[in-house]
């Protein structure tokens, strides 16, 4: 469920901060609430504030304590080279998620494909009349 929560309509209030980064990943450590890219280090996501609000949630509905839990790590692998864009007014975006959650006993592991969502900038159009 996280991996898709994170690609999902979550991701897009960070559209713009992951258009800054180079192509990578960023790995989520959702029981630290952290997201670090793979070369620019931590980045400041709102999605993962909103992934680790949720995780919490469940944990308390189905009354499973935190620390049962020893790792829960989404990374997001993405590129936006795939299509040509002018990046000044429209980034596409290519995901690609990971998941692993970890207890004492087991790991659970799982991959998703390629989502692709683009960014359009807003444009500002600027009318200048001209008095006669």
């Amino acid at each position: 469920m996280l991996p898709w929560m994170l690609v999902g309509e979550r991701i897009s209030n960070d559209l713009e901060t992951l258009a800054e980064l180079p192509d990578g990943t960023i790995y989520f450590d959702l029981l630290g609430c952290t997201a670090n890219h793979l070369t620019a280090g931590a980045v400041p996501l709102r999605v993962t504030e909103e992934l680790t609000a949720w995780l919490s949630s469940r944990l308390i509905s189905l009354d499973i304590p935190k620390n049962a839990l020893c790792e829960v790590i989404l990374m997001l692998h993405f590129r936006t080279d795939r299509i040509p864009t002018d990046r000044k007014r429209i980034i596409s975006f290519d995901f690609d998620r990971e998941s692993r959650l970890a207890t004492l006993d087991r790991t659970y592991q799982g991959i998703q494909a390629i989502t692709c969502i683009t960014l359009v900038q807003q444009l500002t159009v600027r009318v200048v009349y001209k008095l006669r």
